[in-house]
């Protein structure tokens, strides 16, 4: 009946105490304590609520527990029994002079209140010494948790991108690791072949790449042993005869090797000075960092947890951890990956590597921004510093973080609060300043029982709890209420009492285990081995970007009637990247126009090729009719360096400059323009100072005639008239002959 009960002893004055130096400062207070279990016949074991005295455990006997009991009720009040102190009370601020014998006077019992001082900053926190966690207590859930404007708490995708993911799966890949980072990747891929003298046939080119790309899904999808079984005669057409399903027509085996060997990310020159040990795949890392949160918004609950990528390289020993418990191996490239809780997007990682944190978010986030993180977390310990790094984007937006005990402590809980966090997560049992009165023994308790204590400093509840194990929970964004769980007991579901930060924290930490799966499944990791660790390591960090695409597609494409929607949508990536259809997915120019003679035109993301897409309903046309836009796709595309003055800009030409070649063609209408900005005052050109190139052909110069659909000069325009005006050449402001229209096209 004195389990969970509290008591309070004078450690100067109690003679099982008395003898021991641990409770040195306390002086005369009193300390508060919980009587945890019977640890033997009329033996009671005692835990501190200060987290400071907590591994000082006590054991006594009944009637020390029972002068306990009596002495805390006294502290605490109990009106029933008015000793004669508390009759010759003072009133505050009355001044009272007794002139007495001491021996009238009653002891006071004052129990012991450490200081609690609020930290204002991380290093603040890993200076706290005490916490205190009393049971009976209840704790209030915060009022400002993270909620959309409408209230609802799921991610979802950010309206302006519904375009990207419902093109196609390769608009959905490329909206993470977009075309522009594939064009720098098929330049760092022939600089990697002239430095390590890798003889090709040929330069490799953006559609090899891609066909490369698409080569490598189909193997993760169907598996026949080594790639060269992908060539040649097939198994197939030996059993059921017919047409043959390799790969020869698709691209050469010889071809294949070549682009193996010489994939990579960053070409690092071996006999440079280089400090970073990722710096091969950096540029992946880095653009998977902006891209992850960048298409949703992400609702109230995040995972933070570890994802693991087997590897047994000796040359990448400075990036892999050895761990035996893992299934795959004992030996891996270790991610910290923060994902969301409901639809399991990846937002933000941090591989671990031998780098401090200046290196790891260099063209992430700006210097100033770097200097200040790395000043404010330098104090922290190691686990705590990887924690607010990854959560780095999603400061002060009151979102919840749950993770595991690896990770979360109460300190953490109180870091992730300054930062305008909020955290939930299991916890160590040796875990500095969780309430040890709080643990459950599992040969004390039944199923489904549940011990709290709540912390009325910190907002902070810390709970056990006991299933098929102990579980401990700290949370500092949930209620100290209980609620109820189902479990399948042999043949039939039974409903069990838990606390309300246990469920929560078991529905909400699946996140990273659920892209673990995402990611395992059909796996370029997984099903191709390389010599080259980064090459491995890339691939698994394009499974990530892929598992991102499904996931988010998901988000706005109804899959519900597809029986294998995951399989279904690589079957499509595949597709789309053998047969050229990629050409035609959006891109992340963030410029869209439509082919409209006159007046303003929206905005959106622009998409690589020419393509159809679904009208406005407020539109003249039905709704949903198709309408041809303009769009842009890099004219290296188009024209190598052998052909580069094709790519000339045509608005810089028109205006007298020099045509730069670094330019995108406008697929509708065929014309090279330049996303630069080019101010100039003749009559004759765009009076718009602040747009590029491309702005000022479609919303200026088209409207005005300049140029014909085909992207020829107009002769008969006024702007033609005018510039051959002001270069001295009267004769072509002249009227032509009646009945006849001179329109010449110039071919710029």
């Amino acid at each position: 009946m004195y389990v969970d009960t509290l008591v309070a002893f004078s450690p100067v004055k109690e003679g099982f105490v008395s003898q021991k130096k641990k409770y040195v400062g306390v002086g005369n207070a009193f300390l508060v304590g919980r009587v945890c279990r019977i640890v033997k016949k009329s033996l009671f074991q005692i835990n501190s609520l200060d987290s400071q005295f907590q591994n000082h455990v006590e054991t006594l006997n009944l009637s020390a527990v029972q002068r306990g009991n009596a002495i805390y009720r006294s502290i605490h009040g109990n009106s029933a029994r008015l000793a004669w102190g508390r009759l010759c009370a003072v009133d505050e601020g009355e001044e009272v002079n007794i002139d007495a014998e001491m021996e009238l006077f009653e002891q006071f019992m004052e129990p012991l209140e450490p200081p609690v001082e609020v930290p204002t900053t991380v290093a603040e926190v890993e200076a706290i010494k005490n916490m205190r966690f009393e049971p009976g207590l209840e704790n209030v859930p915060p009022t400002d948790l993270y909620q959309h404007a409408d209230g609802s708490t799921k991610t979802r995708l950010r309206p302006e991108f519904n375009h990207i993911f419902q093109h196609s799966s390769s608009a959905s890949l490329f909206a993470y690791i977009p075309v522009s980072f594939w064009q720098q990747v098929v330049r760092e891929m022939n600089t990697y072949a002239r430095i390590h003298s890798i003889a090709l046939a040929k330069l490799v080119s953006l559609d090899e790449l891609m066909t490369f790309l698409g080569i490598l899904f189909y193997m993760a999808l169907i598996d026949k042993g080594e790639y060269s079984n992908y060539w040649g005669l097939q198994v197939e057409d030996t059993i059921f005869g017919g047409s043959s399903v390799g790969l020869d027509n698709v691209m050469p085996l010889r071809r294949f090797k070549d682009l193996r060997k010489v994939f990579c990310f960053q070409c690092v020159d071996p006999r440079a000075a280089n400090t970073d040990q990722a710096a091969r795949i950096r540029p992946l890392l880095n653009l998977l960092k902006v891209t992850g949160s960048k298409y949703v918004e992400v609702g109230r609950d995040i995972a933070l947890d570890e994802a693991s990528v087997a590897c047994r390289s000796k040359f990448g020993k400075p990036l892999i951890v050895y761990n035996p418990m893992k299934p795959t191996g004992k030996y891996h490239f270790r991610i910290y990956m923060l994902c969301c809780a409901t639809t399991w997007i990846s937002l933000n990682f941090r591989l671990h590597c031998v780098r401090d944190i200046a290196e790891r978010l260099d063209g992430v986030v700006s210097p100033e921004d770097i200097q200040a993180l790395n000043e404010e977390i330098e104090g922290s310990s190691s686990i705590r510093k990887c924690v607010l790094e990854v959560v780095r984007p999603l400061y002060c937006t009151r979102r919840i973080v749950n993770s595991d005990n690896y990770y979360t402590s109460v300190q953490l809980l109180i870091a992730l609060r300054i930062k305008g966090l909020y955290g939930r997560g299991t916890v160590r049992k040796t875990s500095s300043h969780f309430p040890k009165h709080v643990l459950l023994e599992k040969k004390d308790c039944v199923r489904g029982e549940f011990r709290q204590g709540v912390s009325i400093d910190r907002t902070m509840v810390a709970a056990s709890w006991f299933d098929s194990a102990i579980v401990a929970v700290v949370s500092n964004a949930d209620a100290s209420t209980q609620t109820t769980v189902s479990r399948q007991v042999r043949a039939e579901q039974r409903e069990f009492t838990a606390p309300t930060c246990i469920k929560a924290y078991n529905t909400n930490m699946q996140g990273v285990d659920r892209l673990d799966q995402m990611r395992a499944r059909f796996s370029l990791a997984d099903g191709h081995s390389f010599k080259k660790w980064h090459k491995k390591l890339g691939l698994a960090l394009i499974d990530v970007a892929r598992a991102n695409a499904y996931l988010t597609r998901r988000l706005v494409v109804d899959m519900t009637r597809v029986r294998d929607p995951h399989r279904e949508f690589l079957v499509d990536l595949i597709s789309e990247l053998l047969s050229g259809k990629w050409k035609e997915a959006p891109s992340e120019r963030q410029m869209f126009y439509a082919d409209a003679a006159g007046g303003a035109v929206a905005e959106q993301a622009s998409p690589s090729s020419a393509v159809w897409i679904s009208g406005e309903s407020g539109e003249r046309r039905p709704f949903g009719s198709p309408q041809k836009q303009c769009s842009a796709v890099s004219s290296k595309q188009y024209y190598t360096d052998m052909n580069r003055k094709r790519r000339g800009c045509v608005v810089c030409r028109w205006k007298g400059r020099y045509a730069t070649q670094v330019t995108d063609i406008c697929v509708l209408h065929n014309v090279y323009l330049c996303q630069n900005v080019h101010a100039s005052s003749t009559p004759y050109t765009c009076p718009r100072i602040t747009w590029t190139c491309w702005e000022k052909y479609h919303r200026w110069y088209l409207p005005h005639k300049l140029f014909s659909l085909t992207g020829k000069v107009c002769t008969s325009s006024r702007l033609y008239k005018l510039k051959q005006e002001a270069m001295g050449n009267p004769e072509a402001s002249g009227t032509t002959a009646a009945g006849r229209t001179a329109v010449r096209a110039i071919v710029l």
